[in-house]
């Protein structure tokens, strides 16, 4: 409702405008959304909430630190028209024969502003340090954990990369083409390539993946880390001995 009230005031000029923007913003979303969607999983398949997200998180730190260096170098010129000011009413009261209290104003000003623009300076820096800081060591506590998150992806890409080969051996790689994931695991048990407990612990990789690439604040600890790499290697190290045996026949 209030939408719809506050787009009727739009001039038709202003809603063009305010089109444009809006594309050009989601553009640079996407693009961001893509370098994190690959920088995750080495290539772009999809690009999940988790990554847009990120990118907005990414966009936003941009912004925060391009306001907070021209604020910065905003307070240098200050300090540095306060301390001219200051010269000029020292040499106006030395050389000049005017009424002393003008330079002496000029003086004093000049000195105030310089003081005001400095102390700001220094506590606007600190408080940037400050929030890099409390960046940094969040970073920091959540580093492992990323870490392994992203081990694990990279564990499950190559079981799917392995799944659609060996599917592919058996079917045909122009009848695999982009099947979903859960149509290679029916093809997997179908053709007896893994058992019915193996497709419940291939379920259960591909839901955690799932979470961890949909969700923002999922992510693994390194005993969780340690339980799906082994269901992982197990599975792999099945996947390939069929792929291997199937590229080895005459």
């Amino acid at each position: 409702m209030i939408k719809e009230i506050l787009e009727s005031k739009l001039t038709p000029a202003a809603e063009e405008v305010l089109d444009e923007l809006i594309k050009d913003y989601r553009l640079q979303l996407l693009k961001e959304a893509n370098k994190s969607a690959s920088d995750i999983t080495g290539e772009v398949r999809e690009i999940s909430v988790r990554d847009i997200l990120d990118a907005l998180q990414k966009m936003e730190s941009f912004g925060t630190s391009k306001r907070a260096k021209f604020i910065e170098r905003l307070f240098i010129m200050y300090a540095f028209l306060g301390m001219i000011m200051s010269l000029i009413g020292y040499i106006m009261n030395q050389f000049l024969l005017l009424p002393s209290y003008l330079p002496e104003i000029l003086s004093l000003v000049g000195a105030l502003l310089a003081l005001f623009s400095l102390s700001a300076y220094y506590l606007n820096t600190k408080r940037v340090v400050s929030f890099d800081s409390l960046l940094s060591s969040k970073r920091d506590s959540t580093s492992d954990t990323n870490d392994y998150s992203m081990l694990f992806i990279s564990k499950w890409r190559d079981i799917e990369i392995l799944s659609r080969e060996v599917i592919s051996y058996l079917i045909g790689e122009s009848n695999v083409g982009n099947m979903p994931i859960r149509d290679l695991l029916n093809n997997l048990l179908k053709f007896q390539i893994i058992s019915q407990s193996d497709s419940k612990l291939y379920l259960k990789l591909l839901d955690k993946r799932n979470s961890l690439v949909h969700s923002k604040t999922v992510e693994l600890s390194a005993s969780e880390y340690s339980e799906l790499e082994s269901i992982a290697d197990l599975i792999i190290k099945k996947l390939y001995n069929i792929k291997k045996g199937a590229t080895s026949d005459p």
